[in-house]
């Protein structure tokens, strides 16, 4: 003992001689000695041993399935991009140098093949202009030439007799409808991965599959025969070189074989119906059919016309389909998908970016064009992929945070119950690096098994996460974990219980030996005093660490923030964004803390009352004595709960915005896009059409943008000194056109005052001779309401130069339904609207008419209470009714599949954090009222010699619980509410939408219910082990 309070066992020399003396033996004869030691403290105390073992199970499996998870969810957006344009990464068509709508694939494909990397891809033929006919007699489907040439059923020549048209079908077959017809490669596709949902296999020579859209209207069933008349001028111009042959040169100098020669009629079997095409088209394309490329040519050279040149017919007998390919579409390597893993659009954009180079570089620069719609679409999402990626790595950091503490919140009350235990070992020899080495031994006997049970653990966790995640967005993503998942889940597993262990090592170095040994006195003592010299020449660390902390934070944050605006790094600044979001919730958690006591109390006066005023008095004083060990239990519950309410408000809020920037960017849920010349008067078909619908309340429409005319270059918005200038985009709309589109998104900054709506108001004595402009111009030209502007729409012929319009703002608009106009700089390329009158002065005298005017869009108000599936069958009778070349019909429901994924995806990471949540903070609840209730014994047998009942005691400490829950879900909630409504102001001012606050009100009552019962579940255990025992033992504070 003498050696215990030497001066050299205090100081350093004696720790550098003990470890000095050591050997390897010694070493592990001790570490044996101490795992015996520990072993027999585990079988004493198996509550805290399956405490830290769980806490460890879960830190080690949170930690590698989150981080294995969180590298694939940008694997989400990537299938809403696939879902909209399909799944490949780059479209490649003819184009450059080359005066053609098709290439040569077949030529090219020797070249691609040869190459890793280009050779996942496959060639296509398509037939936009085709037309189905079913229920034909007998004689068109026995003699191809009875299709094209004789006599109708009248005696009359066939009304389509002239050649290049669909001959004798119309006369002969009862039922047509219109298509898309694609030649495709089944075995190629399949090969790269494009059509992954694709059910119905390979089409064979002569059959064909259709979408249900076209079945039904041409009314045929699996096995009925039906005839396509194709028109395939340029195709047959790739198929066939001849310079004998006839061949035309189009306005546009394009080579395309005479009409009379290219268009034939070809007979099919229907092999199959399907609804969605599996991701082999866009979500748009409707009235669509797959036939295969193989013997195609053959095909087309039995069924051609009977006065086709010989010469013709061999050519194309000698013809492979591919030769006049008119698109090809390619994939990166598998698994390509791991190029869209990254939260940063940059690294996806380089990569995407980099592989279309490689492609259209093989091919010929000079010889195609390169699209990448999937990556243009991942751009317009990219804040969302940005926020989600740093919600679910907050999420990580978060739930590691929590584990940390809830391991050390263990090994501290694993100390401070065994105090007495530790200072027999103490007062029997154990050298003070003795006492440390045991304390780490009995860390590492739960830890590591710990950590070997949780790699196995997490292993089968996450290959089910990742098949459901491949079932969802119906991927191949490898099953198993990442490398990096196992490093930091074994740095987790094994580095937090060491570093925690650090707090308890010093709690036991510095509890003197005779207050170790004394029983008599209270463990928890109500009353705690704390001197201070004031002559202490000691540093205060915590201020120091707080303060540099803070102070690098600070110059960070100066430096980072005006680097992330100047490069325009979304990543980083989110980052940041994030980071300062954090830290007003720690922040808010923190200060919280200082009134604890107070909310707590105002919790037992406001529901405990119906309990007697004793029991409440027992309650709070418990409150005040277990303060300190308590307010860990306090931080974690009142932290995990903000945490939970925050993430729940800001996955919602990113689910909205998706689906309000969808929106606002249509304009309606159901809506009539033309990428063709189409003229306002077939508006009336329309009009028609949705008069004859209950479900439509009204249509509008937009036009095409001015320039969109062959004799306008371009069209800009200038200030009357002409030193500001702007393109624009002219349009005119309906009078009714913001009255049909959806509510909501129109946010006008100023307008000039008028009786009428906003659109309406541009058909006034005002507005004939005005314009609607974004808001951006009112500071970027100077522009006011009374200010007027010049309106210069550029000719694009030599011989004019154009005109220049004067007129005055009517509105400036900061953001509106289906057309582009802002109050930031992001695009200045904006929309202005005008009057149809205007419309057609600027246009120069091009169009003679309103009628002539091109339509843009058409919008069709649906009536409130009608379902998205029921948008579907509005368009399919849209579609089927009224057939207008270039017409897409968009409805809301396409759009809404793609969403419901994600949101299936961010219900599923809620709930698992909210279970992983609520488990820590029950584990450390549990050990919080172990100890509590252990330090009391000497209380509870005064208490129970005094007639205090078993259940009245019982009931002291669950209610104990229960208001410690209660006041710390109470202070989550309310800072989770706050945090989330920042987020939500943040998140309305970067979309420019009006995104509501949505308080996640069942959450939270889920969260309540659970928090009262894991109290009682945590205390009135070891409460109703404690007061079982005899009243002498709980007065000796024995056992």
């Amino acid at each position: 003992m003498n050696s215990l309070h030497s001066k050299d066992a205090f100081g350093k020399s004696y720790y550098w001689n003990y470890f000095k003396a050591l050997t390897p033996r010694k070493v592990a004869a001790l570490i044996w000695h101490d795992l015996g030691i520990a072993t027999k403290e585990l079988r004493r105390s198996k509550c805290n041993f399956v405490l830290g073992f769980i806490a460890c199970l879960l830190s080690v499996t949170i930690v590698a399935v989150l981080y294995t998870a969180l590298s694939f969810t940008p694997i989400f957006f990537l299938r809403i991009a696939e879902t909209e344009f399909g799944e490949f990464d780059v479209s490649i068509s003819a184009g450059g140098f080359v005066n053609s709508d098709a290439f040569n694939f077949t030529a090219a494909s020797q070249v691609l093949d040869q190459n890793e990397d280009t050779k996942y891809s496959s060639p296509r033929l398509v037939f936009e202009e085709a037309t189905g006919y079913a229920s034909c007699t007998e004689e068109i489907y026995a003699n191809s030439s009875r299709r094209y040439v004789g006599l109708s059923p009248g005696g009359l020549p066939c009304s389509g007799g002239a050649r290049g048209t669909d001959g004798c079908l119309p006369d002969y077959c009862s039922s047509t409808t219109s298509l898309t017809l694609y030649a495709i490669d089944f075995d190629r596709e399949e090969f790269m991965g494009l059509g992954r949902s694709w059910a119905l296999g390979k089409a064979k020579p002569g059959e064909i599959y259709l979408q249900s859209s076209v079945a039904s209207e041409l009314g045929i069933d699996i096995g009925a025969k039906l005839v396509v008349a194709l028109r395939a001028g340029e195709t047959l111009a790739g198929w066939v070189t001849n310079a004998s042959l006839p061949v035309w040169e189009t306005s546009q100098g394009k080579k395309i074989i005479a009409p009379d020669l290219a268009t034939f009629s070809l007979q099919f079997t229907l092999a199959g119906v399907f609804e969605e095409s599996g991701g082999k088209t866009p979500l748009l394309e409707r009235q669509i059919g797959f036939i295969s490329h193989e013997d195609l040519t053959a095909l087309v050279y039995q069924q051609m016309h009977p006065q086709t040149p010989e010469l013709l017919r061999n050519a194309v007998r000698a013809a492979k389909a591919t030769d006049a390919t008119s698109i090809a579409y390619f994939n990166m390597k598998p698994p390509r998908f791991t190029a869209y893993t990254s939260s940063n659009f940059v690294d996806i954009q380089d990569s995407v970016v980099g592989f279309s180079t490689t492609v259209i570089r093989t091919l010929g620069y000079g010889n195609v064009n390169g699209d990448v719609p999937v990556l243009r679409r991942i751009l317009s999402l990219r804040i969302f992929n940005l926020f989600l990626g740093l919600i679910l790595a907050i999420i990580l950091v978060v739930l590691c945070l929590l584990l940390g503490v809830l391991i050390y919140s263990l090994l501290l009350i694993s100390v401070e119950t065994r105090t007495f235990d530790l200072g027999v070992l103490r007062m029997s020899g154990l050298s003070r690096p003795g006492l440390v080495r045991l304390i780490l031994v009995q860390a590492a006997v739960t830890s590591i098994p710990a950590w070997i049970m949780g790699l196995i653990f997490a292993s089968v966790v996450t290959s089910a996460l990742l098949n459901a995640l491949s079932s969802i967005t119906n991927t191949n993503v490898p099953a198993g974990l990442s490398p990096a998942a196992v490093g930091w889940a074994t740095l987790i597993g094994l580095a937090v219980p060491a570093l925690a262990s650090i707090s308890p090592v010093l709690t036991a170095l510095g509890t003197s030996m005779a207050k170790a040994l004394d029983t008599k006195r209270s463990a928890a003592p109500a009353i705690k005093y704390t001197y201070e010299r004031s002559q202490n020449t000691k540093a205060p660390k915590a201020v120091i660490a707080g303060g540099s902390f803070f102070s690098i934070l600070g110059i960070l944050l100066y430096i980072l923030f005006p680097a992330a605006l100047l490069r325009f790094d979304f990543t980083l600044l989110l980052g940041i964004f994030f980071a300062l979001l954090m830290g007003i919730l720690a922040g808010l958690v923190i200060l919280s803390l200082n009134v604890e006591i107070l909310i707590e109390t105002s919790v037992c006066h406001l529901l405990l009352w119906p309990f007697p005023r004793s029991i409440r008095t027992v309650v709070m004083k418990n409150l005040v004595t277990h303060r300190m060990r308590n307010r860990k239990t306090f931080f974690m519950y009142s932290l995990s709960i903000a945490f939970i309410v925050f993430i729940a408000v800001t996955f919602s809020i990113q689910i909205k915005s998706l689906e309000f920037q969808e929106q606002k960017e249509q304009g309606s849920l159901l809506r009539a896009n033309f990428g063709e010349y189409v003229p306002l008067s077939q508006l009336k078909l329309l009009s028609d059409w949705a008069d004859q619908q209950p479900l439509i309340d009204g249509v509008g429409w937009m036009s095409q943008p001015l320039k969109s005319l062959e004799s306008v270059a371009v069209t800009k918005v200038e200030n009357l000194g002409k030193v500001y200038s702007f393109n624009q985009k002219v349009r005119t709309v309906s009078p009714n056109f913001f009255d049909i589109a959806i509510p909501g998104y129109l946010r006008t900054n100023s307008e000039v005052a008028s009786p009428f709506p906003l659109s309406e108001s541009l058909y006034s004595p005002r507005g004939s001779q005005s314009w609607i402009l974004g808001s951006l111009f009112k500071s970027e030209i100077g522009l006011d309401l009374s200010t007027d502007s010049l309106m210069r729409v550029s000719s694009s012929t030599v011989l004019q130069s154009g005109n220049i319009y004067i007129g005055k703002p009517l509105a400036f608009v900061d953001g509106a339904p289906a057309l582009e106009m802002s109050v930031y700089p992001e695009n200045s390329e904006q929309d202005a609207l005008v009057s149809i009158p205007s419309y057609l002065s600027m246009a120069s005298n091009v169009l003679s008419s309103a009628d002539d005017i091109p339509l843009g869009a058409i919008l069709f108000k649906i009536k409130e209470g009608v379902i998205v599936d029921e948008l579907s069958s509005l368009r399919d009778s849209l579609i089927s009714a009224v057939q207008i070349s270039g017409m897409q019909v968009y409805d809301y429901s396409d759009a809404s599949q793609g969403w419901d994924v994600a949101a299936q995806a961010v219900g599923f990471i809620t709930s698992f954090t909210t279970g992983i949540t609520m488990i820590v903070c029950y584990f450390s609840l549990s050990a919080s009222m172990y100890a509590n209730i252990f330090e009391q014994r000497s209380e509870i047998g005064i208490l129970r010699s005094l007639g205090c009942t078993r259940a009245k005691l019982v009931t002291i400490f669950v209610l104990e619980s229960f208001a410690l829950v209660t006041s710390a879900t109470l202070v989550g909630c309310m800072i989770g509410a706050v945090v989330g409504l920042a987020v939500t102001f943040q998140r309305a001012i970067f979309s420019q939408l009006p995104v509501p606050f949505l308080f996640p009100l069942p959450l939270v009552i889920t969260l309540a219910f659970l928090a009262a019962l894991s109290a009682t579940a945590a205390s009135a255990g070891p409460a109703w082990s404690t007061v079982k025992r005899k009243v002498v033992e709980n007065l000796r504070g024995s056992g």
